[in-house]
């Protein structure tokens, strides 16, 4: 959502950078599937990786890593304790090599000018980084070769300009990131009607709508659940990032959910990869921060129900593989659901520069221009609540309106603009509540999940075959089991996950535990007594047990 600033230089009292001149230009280094590179010598900076729960790397790169001016060491000092993936460089072919290594994240690159000359030819064009900030006092010197670079924010003489623009820019690939699912006519008429064919639905969007239910049925105790996420992050984050969530749990009161979502903070990051990567263990911890934007936007819709009394268009511009792209033109005449919060403004202009702009950063990206219609008359402000931000945001963007999680809407037409078939606008109109198929379709899909809350939500990530994520799940559920009969249940289902992955060993033992704890708390439910044993014996006769397998087969009748 954010524009580009043009490149900008302030005075500074630091020494000027001379700028080296570089005969060979290196190689490009071939990729190492994501494993970081290690430090062999002090000579190499590198700091030690973690798991990523963002969507994004900050990579730092400088040669006069000792030698910089005492306003850089606290930029630096404050970047890490800001942001939890922070990765710092002195040699250009190591950081070369890690930046190729990254698959899944966007990296916002922070390095000299001298070193930034050498390296940016060669890494501009990798559709994993997002941004270059180059710091380095002979502006005049490295904004020359700079300009020919479209990912080069600008040439930076201070510390304060990087530190204002990069979470602007940090939130505008955040938004790029998220998730959302299509339907297509075809499959929306057929869904509607059959049971059967919501198995054509996309997982992730049959996942969206079960935990916006559960969203709106549960109301945990904040307190508890907010130690929880803090534990959470602390134990996938390195010591040195822990501040950030400690400054969370005890300033989370003094903020609004809407603040802490628009601000620089990790929360936004984690909920869009969490939404993302349908990794649902993250998400069952941050279900009190969703409930609390939710019902914030719920509270401001209500405060401002005259500003929307009539029908009004709302914009948003996304940048699209070829692939997701292409996904979306199949959507035309159907659905589509942003699985997450969903920002939008009402500044076209402002969107559309921005939405040209993005094309010269990656020739491989598709850019499109939603043009959002939206009729508050026709939907739920308890179910789909939106509200217009801009008193409440960390960054105070005019006309901005956020949407609550999975909200729906009629894809009616997809126009090429411009730019060789990259450029588009797609209209969009919010889906009524009472829209008929689109009751229909989460009606059913509602139905066929058996259980209560979020063991409903591991049933359905089991059916539509997000086994490790339905496990980490489960897992979870473990821990917080209140009674024995719970604990059965879940070790009986971890076991059915074990099966169908063919991890037979596991599976018995999980069935073996799911049948101590039905012995104990079920012994009249003889029918699942007798499946249990079925399962038991199924896993044996799979590891080719033949003796156990028989074992458990007679005790089944």
């Amino acid at each position: 959502m954010y524009q580009r600033e043009s490149a900008e230089a302030s005075d500074d009292s630091q020494d000027e950078c001379k700028p080296t001149r570089i005969s060979p230009v290196c190689e490009p280094i071939s990729p190492l599937m994501c494993i970081a590179p290690t430090t062999s010598s002090q000579s190499e900076l590198h700091s030690p990786s973690t798991r990523v729960m963002q969507n994004f790397i900050i990579v730092r790169l400088d040669a006069n890593t000792n030698e910089n001016s005492k306003s850089f060491q606290k930029f630096l000092a404050q970047l890490r304790k800001s942001y939890t993936t922070l990765e710092e460089f002195n040699n250009v072919d190591k950081c070369i090599e890690y930046i190729k290594s990254v698959n899944d994240e966007k990296i916002f690159l922070i390095t000299s000018g001298s070193l930034g000359e050498k390296m940016v030819p060669i890494i501009h064009d990798l559709a994993q980084l997002h941004s270059i900030f180059i710091y380095c006092q002979n502006t005049a010197h490295h904004k020359g070769w700079a300009k020919q670079w479209p990912k080069i924010t600008g040439v930076h003489s201070a510390t304060d300009s990087i530190s204002k623009r990069l979470p602007k820019f940090i939130r505008e690939s955040d938004q790029d990131t998220i998730s959302m699912s299509f339907i297509p006519k075809s499959i929306m008429s057929e869904a509607s009607l059959k049971q059967q064919n919501l198995i054509k639905l996309e997982p992730t969007y049959q996942c969206s709508v079960l935990f916006k239910q559960i969203i709106l049925e549960t109301d945990d105790d904040d307190t508890k659940c907010m130690e929880d996420f803090v534990a959470y992050c602390c134990q996938c984050q390195e010591s040195a990032s822990k501040f950030t969530t400690e400054e969370f749990k005890h300033q989370y009161k003094e903020k609004s959910p809407v603040w802490w979502y628009t601000s620089a903070t990790f929360i936004c990051s984690i909920l869009n990869r969490a939404q993302q990567m349908s990794d649902m263990k993250a998400m069952l911890k941050m279900t009190f921060f969703i409930q609390d934007l939710h019902h914030q936007l719920k509270l401001l819709h209500e405060q401002q129900s005259s500003d929307f009394s009539q029908q009004f268009i709302v914009y948003r511009s996304q940048r699209f593989s070829q692939e997701d792209f292409q996904h979306l033109s199949n959507a035309n005449g159907g659905l589509m659901s942003f699985n997450n919060f969903l920002s939008t403004t009402k500044e076209k202009p402002v969107v559309k520069e921005f939405a040209k702009r993005v094309l010269h950063t990656n020739n491989k990206i598709v850019s499109v221009i939603f043009m959002m219609t939206i009729d508050p008359n026709k939907i739920s402000p308890s179910k789909t609540p939106f509200a217009r931000i801009d008193n409440d945001s960390a960054f105070r963007q005019e006309n901005e309106i956020l949407f609550t999680i999975h909200t729906v809407f009629h894809v009616n037409k997809i126009k090429e603009i411009g730019h060789q078939n990259r450029l588009h606008e797609v209209y969009l109109t919010i889906a009524d509540d009472n829209d008929p198929q689109l009751a229909a379709i989460n009606s059913h899909l509602i139905e066929k999940i058996d259980g209560n809350g979020w063991h409903r939500m591991s049933e359905l990530m089991l059916q539509v075959g997000f086994f490790r994520q339905a496990e980490e799940l489960y897992n979870e559920l473990l821990k917080n089991a209140s009674n024995d009969k719970e604990r059965a249940l879940i070790y009986k289902t971890l076991g059915k996950a074990k099966l169908e992955q063919q991890e037979y060993q596991q599976a018995a033992s999980l069935f073996e535990e799911a049948l101590k704890f039905y012995i104990k708390v079920l012994p009249q439910d003889l029918p699942g007594l007798a499946a249990l044993h079925h399962d038991i014996g199924q896993a044996y006769n799979k590891l080719g047990d033949n003796v156990k397998a028989l074992e458990y087969y007679n005790n089944e009748i």
